[in-house]
């Protein structure tokens, strides 16, 4: 049996469209953790899909049978953009969803410094992966790195925002873990601003070798006056996170530091952002399907 390992493109919020009727994404998987190529995988790592919105509020397919987990040959290569070799049985595991995610728990912990496979399924689209585990389990949460002080630039009337508005550009260090850093989400909420009466998560990002990340959103014009607050919260493959301070600024004025913007952080715990269809935490809580 041969799978295809593919390269996955993770868009950033923000991003304009080329055009105002592009049309919505395929039905199936979206992207996956851990990403295609990682490695240094944990042995304790759960194999998690992104499907894409609503997916199993629809379908009638059986989670179960929508993922396949293989060790690749033992005398492939270690090299990516190829085909992974896999024989006998797929790794036994437990699947279960939560909102649109599908989860693999592997039964037993991953083989120490092994090339895995994946393949997810959806109606329209199909998803395959390769990774390489390390040789350690994954024990403690990740921590977040500095977030910078958010900057403003005022944007014209887009497909994207047909009145224009406040583009904030929120600026961190990478976070450090005891897993591979491939693992590893980084999720951004807007905390405080006009309306929100509950934690909104602007964005989404997956971690990538660079001294300093950045993940963005747009104000409406007619929310610029008021102060807003974000948060930055990072998950790694087996469910741990912390979170950032709050950061709160004046969107139309500049930023400042203000942690009574929201709960104090919960230093590898959970928190009050401890949404339960947004977080790997969820992994925990989850309902079989």
């Amino acid at each position: 049996m041969l799978i295809a390992g593919a390269a996955l493109v993770y868009p950033t919020a923000g991003d304009a469209h080329a055009q105002c009727d592009e049309p919505p994404a395929l039905r199936g998987p979206q992207e996956v953790t851990p990403a295609t190529s990682a490695s240094g995988v944990p042995l304790n790592a759960i194999v998690v899909a992104r499907y894409s919105e609503g997916y199993f509020e629809v379908s009638r397919e059986e989670p179960s049978e929508l993922v396949e987990l293989y060790d690749c040959a033992d005398d492939f290569p270690a090299a990516w953009g190829g085909s992974c070799e896999v024989t006998g049985a797929p790794v036994a595991g437990r699947v279960s969803v939560a909102g649109d995610r599908l989860f693999f728990e592997p039964i037993e912990r991953l083989r120490a410094n092994q090339i895995y496979a994946g393949f997810f399924r959806g109606a329209e689209q199909d998803l395959d992966i390769v990774f390489t585990t390390g040789a350690l389990e994954d024990t403690q949460a990740p921590q977040m790195g500095t977030v910078l002080p958010p900057s403003s630039t005022d944007i014209e009337e887009s497909c994207e925002n047909p009145d224009g508005g406040v583009r904030i550009a929120v600026r961190f260090e990478p976070a450090v873990d005891d897993s591979s850093e491939g693992s590893l989400e980084y999720l951004l909420y807007q905390t405080r601003g006009e309306g929100i009466t509950a934690p909104i998560l602007q964005s989404r990002l997956r971690h990538f070798a660079s001294d300093e990340l950045v993940m963005a959103f747009v104000i409406p014009p007619d929310q610029a006056l008021e102060t807003a607050c974000v948060v930055v919260r990072v998950v790694d493959g087996v469910g741990l996170a912390d979170e950032s301070e709050a950061v709160c600024f004046e969107p139309l004025q500049g930023p400042y530091f203000e942690p009574l913007c929201s709960a104090a952080p919960v230093r590898g715990g959970a928190s009050w952002l401890g949404l339960p269809l947004l977080l790997w935490g969820f992994a925990r809580r989850r309902r079989a399907r």
